[in-house]
């Protein structure tokens, strides 16, 4: 009766200790991966271009902000570097914001 009680008593805490364990593991891969997520979301130049079709060959900061989950930041160094290589053109509206027009609207068929 003692050495049934005494071998409940072990694996009762050994079974906590493990649920204790799977807890701390669980919340510390949910938390790796969302890091990840956040620390690695890039634009690469393909994306930017697809954004912009799918837009009638125009597009902003903010568009590729909603439509890609990147940073305004990050959007705005992508537009200005596609820019730079030619791949936009870049108009000034009235209302003060950027938009960024394809240079090749062969890409719209």
């Amino acid at each position: 009766m003692i050495i049934t009680g005494l071998t409940f008593l072990y694996l009762f805490k050994k079974a906590k200790k493990t649920k204790e364990q799977i807890t701390v593991d669980y919340q510390q891969h949910f938390s790796d991966d969302f890091m990840t997520q956040t620390q690695t979301k890039k634009a690469s130049d393909k994306d930017v271009i697809e954004v912009a079709v799918a837009n009638q060959g125009k597009v902003t900061a903010t568009i590729l902000v909603m439509r890609l989950g990147i940073s305004i930041d990050e959007a705005n160094q992508k537009l200005e570097s596609l820019h730079n290589k030619g791949i936009f053109t870049l108009e000034n509206m009235a209302s003060g914001h950027l938009v960024y027009e394809l240079v090749d609207m062969d890409l719209m068929r």
